[in-house]
């Protein structure tokens, strides 16, 4: 059952730039939050949720306020404002739903769903826990605080899916998302497995349900660090220790949406802290963890489970499925200290370097994403900064053609090339066509400029080119092959008649560099000049020009799928069994390993390995079931703190 969330209509439009387990909303690249300079004061609804009294859910409300209002070092604050005059339904919802200037901050009991599926779409009750959200003024051109907020609980689950202790937990997570905070993505591992007891290593801001919510009811280090940050007391920064870096590939491109998550060495299971790089300043790869106690810490890399979109979504680049955090996502890994690398043979996933933080002070952890091993990986070289000017190609000032110089990070294969184009009406002019060429790069005016060309050319009509967007121009016909820290250029000329042109945008100009190059007379004869010289433009123009690579890791590596966690627990064979079965399993690296088998009532049958150490790749363990009676059995893998669970059904 997932917790699909609506997380509340902002007061002019809705804007979620969110960390993982951190500020739901930015506005002008702050936090929003509550400013605490009074309690937040609440509103209950009068009438039942479902099979539970007006008495059961106001009291569930109350207490779940009281968990957020009760964490040591935050200063979020509630009052109970009493309830509403009346019991609102279907009909009558829109009297106190998204109207944010009554200072009601109303929680509604949704009885029979009707609400829901009014706001949602028939049928939502069915799969919509509840959802819950604060709106702020997104026109105020200052950073600006929430004003009010609301929460709809789905009363058909109350008592039916859900008992009293379970819904708490839902509570608990919606007044989360009501005082600002988002999702985190944190031992996804143990979520559904079938096993009740290691819910309570999930933090409350998980985006689903568990096997069983009751432990979601209380607040994991996740969960304090989260209100922590956004609600800090006085002490907050003095009493508590950071983690912070940037995650780039190999060519120092910046990795956005990757969730990180901080572990704590002696309580490797429940002190997680997490957050998602890029979620705060955009396009930078950096993150930061903060609000930890002082100790050691790994730190780790993952992807955003796919699932986790929309109303579920994790961080600020997961509101649909082609949203960033799915763009060539990161595989697993742990921070490796200086044995940092892109080549998960040389860097594997499980490798890993502890870091000691102490209070009041900074760690840091950069991270060189891995690659796949054995397979090629594209990568985009870009040079261009924010895009603001626009460059006519021919121009009225005779420049006859563009170039961009791109310097790789790896030996590679050039397979297409990308360029903005402006969105005005005249942005495509004429009925010519683009003609791209790659050049050798050539010493002359400041940094280079293109020289011999490498291989033919690749034409394009206008008419395959749409104003406003990136448009692409796919470069492997041409065969070319680019070396590592050799500088080469990507050269645009438009072949037609005259007033065929287009119109490329470039940068802002403010970091002068001397990456684009343009073709013209300056009274010696048409030449290639840097658009930092003096005689062209004057400062650093970048065309908006992106070289997309393909790079082999490089011949005589194995191939290694590298799994979400570094290790894969696959399906027993044969399944049903009678009485022996084989469990098969792969690890990434060298690891050691515990296999155990437990029945349904959670108690240990057998120990097939205790802390064996293995080396990388596929495995299988026998299991003999002989003695024991028919029924269905868990086998679990742990390696390195993590575990995997597949069910295994004995027939005699």
């Amino acid at each position: 059952m997932n917790r699909n969330h609506l997380f509340g209509a902002m007061f002019v439009g809705i804007a979620c730039v969110a960390q993982a387990g951190g500020p739901l909303s930015t506005h002008r690249g702050v936090p929003v939050r509550y400013t605490m300079a009074s309690p937040i004061t609440f509103k209950t609804d009068l009438g039942s949720m479902g099979s539970f009294t007006n008495t059961t859910a106001t009291n569930i409300s109350v207490s779940s306020f009281q968990v957020w209002e009760d964490v040591a070092g935050a200063t979020v604050a509630f009052t109970n404002g009493g309830q509403l005059p009346i019991d609102v339904d279907g009909s009558n919802y829109p009297t106190y739903l998204d109207i944010f200037d009554d200072g009601i901050n109303p929680i509604i009991f949704d009885h029979d769903g009707s609400i829901i599926d009014a706001l949602i779409g028939s049928g939502a009750h069915n799969r919509v826990i509840g959802f819950a959200g604060s709106a702020y003024n997104m026109a105020d051109p200052n950073p600006t605080p929430y004003v009010e907020g609301q929460a709809v609980m789905n009363g058909t689950m109350a008592g039916t899916i859900f008992t009293e202790a379970q819904f708490q937990a839902t509570f608990i997570h919606e007044f989360g998302h009501f005082i600002g905070l988002d999702h985190s993505q944190i031992n996804a591992p143990f979520v559904g497995n079938g096993i009740t007891g290691d819910d309570m290593y999930i933090p409350t801001m998980y985006p689903t349900s568990t096997d069983d919510d009751v432990a979601l009811a209380s607040l994991n280090p996740d969960d304090i660090a989260a209100v922590c940050n956004l609600y800090p007391v006085p002490s907050f920064a003095v009493s508590s220790a950071t983690i912070a870096g940037s995650i780039v590939r190999f060519d120092a491109t910046v990795v956005r949406g990757a969730n990180v998550v901080a572990i704590k060495t002696t309580d490797s299971l429940m002190y997680q802290v997490s957050t998602v790089s890029d979620y705060l300043v955009q396009n930078n790869g950096n993150y930061t963890i903060a609000g930890l106690d002082s100790g050691s810490y790994w730190v780790k890399i993952e992807p955003i489970k796919t699932s986790f979109t929309g109303g579920s979504s994790v961080g600020p680049y997961a509101s649909n499925g082609s949203d960033i955090s799915f763009q060539n996502p990161v595989f697993f890994e742990y921070y490796n200290g200086t044995n940092e690398s892109d080549d998960p043979v040389v860097d594997t996933a499980l490798s890993r370097t502890a870091l000691t933080v102490d209070v009041a002070s900074v760690a840091t952890a950069n991270f060189v994403a891995n690659r796949e091993a054995g397979a090629p990986a594209t990568s985009i070289i870009q040079y261009h900064g924010a895009p603001q000017f626009v460059f006519k190609l021919p121009s009225e000032y005779n420049d006859l053609k563009y170039a961009v110089r791109f310097t790789p990070g790896a030996n590679a294969a050039l397979t297409k090339v990308d360029f903005r184009l402006n969105g005005a009406p005249n942005a495509i002019t004429g009925s010519g066509s683009l003609k791209v060429t790659v050049h050798q790069n050539a010493a002359g005016s400041v940094g280079g400029v293109p020289g011999t060309q490498i291989g033919g050319s690749v034409s394009r009509s206008f008419t395959t080119f749409t104003a406003g967007t990136i448009n692409e121009v796919d470069l492997t016909s041409l065969a070319v092959t680019v070396t590592k820290d050799v500088s080469f250029h990507i050269a645009f000329e438009v072949v037609g008649t005259l007033g065929d042109t287009l119109q490329i945008i470039g940068d802002n100009g403010s970091t002068e560099t001397n990456r684009s190059s343009s073709y013209y007379d300056a009274g010696s004869g048409a030449q290639w000049y840097n658009f930092i010289d003096v005689a062209n433009w004057g400062t650093g123009y970048n065309l908006a020009i992106s070289a997309h690579i393909s790079i082999p890791t490089g011949a005589g590596n194995q191939e290694v799928t590298l799994l979400p966690d570094g290790f894969e627990l696959q399906s027993n064979y044969p399944n049903p069994f009678n009485p022996t079965t084989n469990i098969p399993f792969k690890l990434s690296g060298r690891s050691k390993v515990t296999l155990t088998v437990y029945d349904l009532l959670g108690r240990l049958v057998r120990t097939l390995l205790a802390d064996e150490e293995r080396a990388a790749g596929d495995h299988a363990v026998r299991f003999d079931a002989n003695g024991l009676p028919s029924g269905t059995y868990v086998a679990v893998l742990s390696v390195n703190g993590l575990r995997r669970m597949t069910r295994m059904v004995l027939v005699k």
